[in-house]
């Protein structure tokens, strides 16, 4: 076709792509398509004051903070928005942690490259809409207005990463984006990356999930005990454990055990706050009435209110509580055992948690030790787990499903049949 073009049309053509992509490179945010899980980050403006972009490198978090504050300061929504959106000229404060680096990442997504005054305008903020620039550092004070921080947490548990995956507040949330949810990577281009970071920052890297190093109470991959939900196999046995609270969650989680191979699966769990016995047992007792349930210690002591043992209040709820607390065969309850039992089946394969289970993946992720010794925060639900592992001598087979009446006609004894008489 672009034989059959004269010397003119091909000049008039090229001049036409010339400046396609000029406005293209000038307009950017127009062209700004996200992935779903940009769009879950996005999305949660609307609700929440302060947001985290927890991701791996190089997939997209900072761009997607770039194209957001390139909306709000312009005003340019696309048509899918449903975040936070302003309808009046705001102020904005973006930062990194140096000079440098907001520099060269923040500075360089909104506005263009810092060093080429010419690039100005190729940034996610359209040239069009930058009137005038001042070079200067260091901003004013600011309080109030919708907070958002992307980064991938190599940093481990720092303050910031303890304030969004260890303090629960209604106003904040974070948003975790892996490599599996970057479209832009073939499966064979994320395996070759995984395997190119070290052992013990994969998961910051990969997931941003914080790098907590020798302190990860269970230093092993997620991808290596995680598995599809199956039918449980009615000759396994199961048990439920349960963890006692108000100001932090009661929580619960069930295993099932394959005793001809020895292999302990978490195939249900359970989170709530401040709920009583009643709400609690009303939720778990689907699981199975059934279900033999352990539990914590904490179980003998008498509720304030009702002056009654709290594992007896669920017992009279209808729950199977087991007549002892959670205990080894040897009468001990250490939790260091216990978690050193969980930790030695998770590295010889004999430990498995369902992806259903996102309460106790989200715990293990955040499950450190600080100078040697375990903090006691967000293991509701693995705490759960542990009990039950502690007990699970007394775990019991489902009974087998309640089969429907049989037809009662030909043959069987109706004392009416056509045959009768």
């Amino acid at each position: 076709m672009l034989g059959s073009l004269s010397y003119s049309e091909k000049l008039e053509l090229e001049s036409l792509l010339a400046e396609r992509a000029h406005r293209k490179k000038v307009n950017r945010l127009k062209g700004y398509e996200p992935y779903p899980k940009q769009i879950e980050f996005h999305n949660a403006g609307a609700s929440y004051r302060e947001r985290l972009f927890a991701a791996g490198n190089q997939l997209g978090k900072t761009l997607s903070g770039a194209a957001e504050v390139a909306m709000h300061l312009t005003g340019e929504y696309p048509f899918w928005w449903q975040g936070l959106r302003f309808d009046h000229p705001i102020v904005v404060i973006a930062g990194s942690e140096s000079g440098e680096l907001t520099r060269d990442g923040v500075q360089r997504l909104l506005v263009g490259q810092p060093d080429r005054e010419e690039e100005w305008g190729t940034g996610f903020i359209p040239k069009r809409c930058i009137q005038r620039t001042t070079r200067r550092q260091g901003v004013s004070n600011a309080t109030k207005g919708s907070v958002m921080m992307t980064y991938t947490p190599l940093k481990g548990m720092s303050a910031v990463s303890a304030r969004f995956f260890l303090e629960d507040a209604p106003d904040r949330i974070k948003i975790m984006m892996t490599i599996q949810d970057a479209l832009h990577y073939s499966q064979e281009e994320r395996d070759r990356i995984i395997a190119s970071y070290p052992a013990h920052e994969r998961e910051a890297r990969t997931k941003g999930i914080p790098t907590l190093g020798s302190g990860l109470i269970f230093p092993v991959m997620e991808e290596d005990i995680v598995v599809q939900p199956f039918p449980i196999p009615p000759h396994w046995v199961q048990i439920g454990g349960i963890d006692f609270g108000w100001d932090h969650p009661t929580a619960a989680a069930s295993l099932a055990w394959d005793r001809d191979s020895d292999i302990v699966y978490v195939t249900r769990d359970y989170r709530k706050r401040e709920a009583t016995p009643l709400i609690h047992a009303a939720a778990l007792k689907p699981w199975g009435a059934w279900l033999p349930w352990s539990w914590p210690h904490d179980g003998l002591q008498h509720d304030k209110g009702s002056g009654e043992q709290i594992a007896k209040q669920y017992k009279e709820q209808g729950m199977k509580m087991l007549p002892q607390r959670a205990q080894f065969l040897d009468g001990s309850n250490g939790v260091e055992a216990g978690l050193s039992d969980m930790l030695l089946r998770m590295q010889t394969g004999r430990w498995k948690v369902f992806s259903t289970c996102q309460d106790w993946l989200q715990e293990r992720q955040t499950y450190h030790r600080k100078d040697g010794k375990v903090v006691k925060e967000r293991d509701d639900v693995i705490s759960a787990s542990r009990y039950a592992l502690m007990m699970l001598r007394f775990a019991k087979q489902a009974p087998p499903p309640e089969t429907s009446r049989a037809y009662r006609g030909f043959g069987a004894n109706t004392g009416s049949s056509w045959m009768s008489g």
